[in-house]
């Protein structure tokens, strides 16, 4: 690579914080029944997709599994796109996992996959803070607590469940599009001084990968006439067009207030943020807003003394007051450490891009 061509990264790390992760059990939390003094409800939200957004399945209509190269097309649920609440969950932990200093919970794939000996490396950082992934279902950290935990062992279904986002109205697909060739992340390269990104400074790891938004055009390419057959090459896509909206539900059980708080906020994020989901990402798709549109909270003193079960419905200045309320409980300071990635308005404009030797 020439010594004065320096390309940008669309991805950054955020350093892990320097304590311990704060670990506990599960004896305040029931599945069973609603605790007195703990908070339990349902939240709505309304998503809308403010790039190309995209999230593929790897099988066809029988439930076979599509061939690598074959074109990437949006999940559907009778006839329409939908967004699976696993791939919501996922987004939303990724956020709280940050904010409340949890385990990393994909640790152990990522030295599987590369080939990194956990005993040499892991040691040298994550260890010493604690931020290996939970195995102890009586030592779970705050993240494992809420939104679940498995081990080969035990098991913990957590706390909240998501439903799919159900899209409103017709979809709005953007039509011969291509995704680039995505490189993999190749933790054991190491980078001389004209490349950015270092997963493993000093052999300890970097921190907690996010990706920034783009203000720039989407990348896009032509599709080969031999895809799908042979080689790694652009992959024929069909994303959903900017301005589509989905609707979905998430279900809370027995949450302490600091955990609805951070749960909210991760899921809601700060004014002029955005969310990054669904394939893409490092090209510039799948950045999307969410906003609340309803909220009912439980009383278990009343779940028999009213016909709809305690449930109180919160109107919107109710909502606002509510969160307003939360936000005492909030760690700013991590939450601080995620504008540069999750800044939609007044995000900087820059063209990112890779290095590839290949």
């Amino acid at each position: 690579m020439p010594q004065n061509l320096k390309i940008p990264s669309p991805f950054d790390f955020v350093p892990f914080l320097d304590r311990k992760v704060e670990r506990g059990d599960l004896k305040t939390y029931q599945h069973q029944r609603f605790t007195e003094g703990l908070r339990s409800g349902e939240l709505q939200f309304r998503l809308e997709n403010l790039k190309l957004l995209l999230i593929a399945s790897g099988r066809d209509e029988q439930g076979f599994p599509k061939e690598r190269n074959a074109k990437k097309e949006f999940v559907h649920s009778q006839g329409k796109p939908i967004i699976p609440g696993s791939s919501l969950k996922g987004m939303f932990r990724s956020v709280y996992e940050l904010v409340t200093h949890s385990c990393l919970w994909m640790i152990s794939d990522f030295y599987r996959q590369t080939g990194l000996d956990p005993q040499q490396h892991e040691p040298l950082r994550s260890n010493e803070i604690g931020i290996k992934r939970c195995e102890d279902i009586e030592k779970l950290c705050p993240a494992c607590r809420l939104f679940g935990f498995m081990s080969r062992t035990d098991s913990w279904k957590g706390r909240i469940n998501i439903g799919d986002g159900i899209l409103q109205g017709e979809p709005r697909y953007e039509k011969h599009k291509a995704i680039p060739v995505q490189g993999q992340p190749r933790p054991k390269a190491r980078p001389n001084s004209d490349k950015y990104m270092d997963y493993l400074p000093k052999d300890c790891l970097a921190g907690r990968k996010l990706y920034y938004h783009w203000s720039a055009p989407e990348k896009t390419v032509s599709v080969p006439k031999d895809a799908g057959r042979t080689g790694q090459r652009p992959i024929a896509a069909e994303p959903l067009a900017p301005g589509n909206t989905f609707e979905f539900t998430l279900k809370y059980t027995n949450l302490e207030e600091v955990e609805l708080a951070v749960l909210l906020e991760s899921i809601l994020l700060r004014s002029g943020w955005a969310h990054h989901l669904g394939t893409g990402k490092s090209y510039g798709w799948g950045s999307c807003k969410i906003e609340l549109i309803g909220w009912k909270e439980f009383n278990p003193t009343q779940r028999y003394q009213q016909i709809n079960a305690g449930l109180q419905t919160l109107n919107e200045a109710e909502r606002v007051a509510r969160r307003h309320e939360l936000a005492q409980y909030l760690p700013q300071e991590t939450f601080d450490s995620l504008e540069p990635f999750m800044k939609w308005d007044d995000r900087e404009n820059k063209n990112y891009g890779f290095y590839n030797p290949y």
